[in-house]
Formats: C-alpha cells, structure tokens, sequence
C-alpha cells in the first residue's frame, strides 16, 4: 500500500479533542495537511465503491483494495473516477480539498479492515 498523500499528519489516529465542537472524540482516521489541489493517489489496486457529500466531511470518496481493506478519503475538492471504475495503485482518484467542517485544507484518510477503523500510518510506505 502506498500513502496517498504526502504532507504533514495534522491529527493522529484514535481519541483526540476535536479541533472545532473542543469535545472528545474517536477519530477514525488521521488528516494529512496538505495544500488545497494536491493529487490523492490510490492506496492500492482496486474499485471506488462509493460517492457522498456530508456536511462534516465534505465531498467524500471510498474504494476497496484487493486486500479487501475499505479506504475513505474525505474533504476533497475534486472526485475523479466513475463508482465501479477499477483503479491501479498511485493512480489519481481525487485532489485535497477544504469541503465540510474543515480547519484548513487536508485530506482525511481512512482504513477499515475486517469491520473495524485501523491506524493508517502503520500501512504507509514513504
């Protein structure tokens, strides 16, 4: 698996305050600042499963990997695939962005595997 964005981890994963209601909160993936426009690159081989806007996380986008693991990003500015389109590692699935309830330009990043939120730094290879 590739890490999809290089920045800096601006939130970490797990319990934290939460920068905007300043309550405690599960954070279900880590946040790589980054500016607004950097290309988001496919983690590893596989399909975009999904599409969403939401109020807190903005335009949103999920895959699955042949791993079977789920990935979602969040706060994007622009979505470049097709629901079902099949995506090579490092490809171009979407550009960072500040849509949502954000703090600043960033992409949230997500792992699911087997059901449960998974730390992603511990899949990144720089």
């Amino acid at each position: 698996m590739i890490t999809p964005v290089f920045g800096r981890i601006s939130s970490k994963f797990g319990y934290r305050i939460h920068p905007i209601t300043k309550k405690r909160t599960f954070h279900n993936g880590v946040d790589i600042a980054v500016p607004e426009g950097e290309p988001i690159m496919a983690p590893e081989k596989g399909k975009i499963t999904e599409h969403w806007d939401h109020p807190k996380g903005g335009n949103c986008i999920a895959m699955v990997g042949e791993s079977g693991r789920r990935y979602g990003f969040a706060h994007l500015s622009i979505r470049r695939f097709k629901i079902g389109q099949s995506i090579d590692e490092g490809n171009c699935i979407a550009m960072s962005g500040n849509t949502g309830a954000s703090t600043g330009p960033h992409v949230h990043f997500t792992v699911k595997e087997g059901g449960q939120w998974v730390d992603p730094c511990k899949y990144f290879k720089f």
